[in-house]
């Protein structure tokens, strides 16, 4: 099999992806020591919500964030994926302003609008006019090394804010689930590593069951909804593969309507159900009649259960299996995993017009 192959998978990773999936769990545990070595940032005070600014990788950990302490945190948690802030965003907003490059245009134009609403702000990013401005208005920055796909680093993205939010005793205390974390990761590095051949590795048996189909990945509501939502993401740049996501219980009200328009291209998709570790008898049973829908529209259905004993673990270990599969994937599909040549085409039109605008607004002052 073609994912046996280590020079095969060795001549279609030009990029190197492989060696950071790899290396992620060393990349949990640098961004927790990193943010623990920043200054101690003042606690702020009366903080009526938290909005985490970012786009694409960098805003997933938002996601994250959002979905694990949804029913634990006293204050709201919103992902801005967005120019514009939504009026509520004020003095007493906690703002993280996430962006890898440090020059993600929606990221940049909504902190400068945090600024003038006078937000407390935390800037997470490995440079570019982010860094610079945080500086500039000296504004708490946590700065992230360079060199990495914004995809690939989730860990620098994301455990930053857990560590400052406990701190400011936003959230209980996370010490023992982050280490919890961080060992399962360690393991799952072994266990889906591109040494560790077919049969027995999870993550390529799951890359050749989805090889020329498209993934309908659903996630379950408030609990692998983001990782749903990650492994899109992660097929749609890693593997060029198209994906989609959906969550339970809302696809009962209107997706599987859509299920009946498929036809004849069934065969092409698989539906790939993301499930929870401790589900009632009830939701077992609810799901099992949504997949009794979904059989005759896919070629195949495949669960996949979430793994560890506490929410961090359980979220992480999926994701960090969705990485692997997404990474085979692309090896399947004999294609480069870390180029995103249609993403950054779209980003140089999108600041081509934009200078055509300033240029024409110049001129029209003149």
């Amino acid at each position: 099999m073609i994912l046996n192959n280590l020079k095969t998978i060795t001549r279609v990773d030009k990029g190197l992806l492989l060696r950071h999936i790899s290396g992620f769990s060393e990349q949990c545990q640098r961004a927790v020591d990193i943010a623990k070595a920043c200054p101690n940032f003042s606690k702020p005070k009366k903080v009526q919500n938290i909005v985490i600014l970012g786009m694409g990788g960098s805003a997933i950990g938002g996601d994250l964030l959002k979905t694990l302490f949804i029913n634990e945190c006293p204050i709201p948690i919103i992902v801005n994926r967005n120019y514009d802030l939504p009026q509520f965003v004020n003095e007493k907003s906690l703002v993280f302003a996430v962006s890898y490059s440090g020059n993600t245009e929606e990221t940049l134009t909504a902190f400068k609008e945090v600024l003038k609403r006078k937000s407390k702000v935390v800037v997470i990013t490995s440079g570019g006019r982010l860094e610079f401005l945080a500086n500039r208005q000296k504004v708490p920055l946590v700065k992230i090394p360079t060199g990495i796909p914004p995809r690939a680093a989730m860990g620098y993205l994301f455990f930053p804010m857990i560590v400052f939010l406990q701190k400011w005793n936003i959230i209980e205390n996370q010490t023992l689930n982050i280490i919890d974390t961080i060992n399962a990761i360690q393991k799952l590095e072994e266990k889906y590593n591109s040494q560790k051949s077919t049969p027995g590795n999870c993550a390529k048996e799951l890359a050749a069951k989805l090889h020329k189909k498209i993934p309908l990945i659903i996630g379950i509501e408030n609990s692998t909804d983001v990782v749903a939502l990650r492994w899109k993401c992660q097929l749609n740049e890693n593997s060029k593969n198209l994906a989609f996501a959906q969550f339970y219980p809302e696809l009962g009200h209107n997706e599987i309507e859509g299920w009946k328009g498929i036809g004849k291209f069934s065969k092409n998709f698989v539906g790939l159900f993301l499930r929870k570790s401790d589900e009632s008898e009830d939701s077992i049973h609810r799901i099992d009649v949504i997949k009794s829908f979904l059989k005759n529209h896919v070629s195949e259905i495949i669960d996949v259960k979430e793994q560890g004993s506490s929410k961090l673990t359980q979220i992480f270990s999926l994701c960090h299996l969705g990485d692997y599969v997404s990474f085979y994937l692309s090896v399947l599909n004999k294609v480069d995993p870390t180029p995103v040549s249609n993403v950054d085409a779209l980003k140089d039109k999108l600041r081509d017009q934009k200078r055509m605008v300033l240029k024409k607004s110049a001129k029209a002052l003149r």
